[in-house]
């Protein structure tokens, strides 16, 4: 991790009126990236993490004024949903390789493919799949070996 990225973002962060969203944007790596930078004080120095804190609450509230918080909707539906974890269990993709494909982030289609929308079974697939890409072997090959 480079530390002169990490003061950058935190500076530009309580210096501007950019949003998470727009300085992860801004600085070409994901929202997760910048939270995680935010959140490191052995870097950003005690006065300028406490200025990050102070403008997250400001956002927090701001947010929260303007209905944008609290809202848990999804935007996917569950067609969409079922049609995201069929491409995975056939493609047999990470769930990163899915994030590229569909461009959506890879803990939100894990959360998006395990809601109650999609089926037990399919759940299961899925799960296998994961397996699958984490040991480097094919669904086949561990059913296989199972038999």
């Amino acid at each position: 991790m480079d530390h002169k990225q990490v003061i950058a973002e935190a500076q530009t962060y309580v210096s501007t009126d950019m949003t998470i969203n727009e300085l992860a944007k801004h600085f070409k790596v994901s929202k997760r990236t910048i939270q995680l930078h935010l959140g490191r004080v052995d870097i950003l120095g005690e006065e300028l993490h406490k200025l990050v804190i102070v403008k997250k609450s400001a956002n927090e509230i701001a947010g929260r004024k303007k209905g944008k918080k609290g809202n848990n909707y999804s935007k996917h539906t569950p067609e969409e949903v079922m049609k995201i974890a069929q491409v995975i269990i056939h493609d047999q993709l990470t769930y990163k390789e899915a994030e590229e494909l569909f461009d959506i982030p890879s803990s939100t289609i894990h959360d998006l493919v395990h809601r109650s929308c999609i089926d037990d079974e399919t759940k299961a697939r899925l799960d296998l799949v994961a397996y699958a890409n984490t040991i480097q072997k094919t669904t086949d090959q561990i059913e296989e070996h199972r038999r």
